[in-house]
């Protein structure tokens, strides 16, 4: 601390000019004096918060997910009325909502689109007691429920 003394006043009669501050943690009063003292969170903390935000995606992901499948029943329960049993075929469903899609990756000898987004998607549907499935051949529809 730099303090200005008057003329033969005692250091208890000092000014205070500046006042140092100190950064470091303390506890009790005390300055930690370890190495991590300086790490705002625990090294655990770092790892927690990976964590939750791995489960944040993961949740997000799910979320996505349901929310395309609600667009795919709702696409469905349109479509009904312009089938006179009602039943929609799965081709015309891909057919118009285009989600034939590749499923490998690009450098691969095989890369034809395929169904499977659309499969993945009614199935989620019948999981969840939303659409019912028909096979007629080698035909597929589906229904709302």
């Amino acid at each position: 601390m730099l303090v200005a003394k008057d003329r033969g006043l005692s250091p208890a009669g000092a000014t205070q000019l500046t006042r140092r501050s100190n950064s470091r943690p303390t506890a009790a009063g005390r300055p930690f004096h370890c190495g991590c003292a300086s790490i705002t969170r625990a090294p655990l903390c770092a790892g927690v918060m990976q964590i939750e935000k791995s489960m944040n995606r993961k949740f997000r992901i799910h979320e996505l997910f349901d929310a395309m499948a609600e667009e795919l029943l709702l696409f469905i329960r349109e479509s009904e009325n312009e089938f006179s049993d009602g039943w929609v075929p799965a081709t015309f469903i891909k057919e118009q909502l285009e989600l034939k899609k590749s499923a490998y990756p690009k450098g691969n000898r095989i890369d034809n689109k395929t169904g499977w987004l659309f499969s993945t998607l009614a199935r989620h549907l019948e999981d969840k007691s939303a659409i019912a499935f028909k096979k007629s051949g080698s035909r597929t529809f589906y229904k709302s429920i």
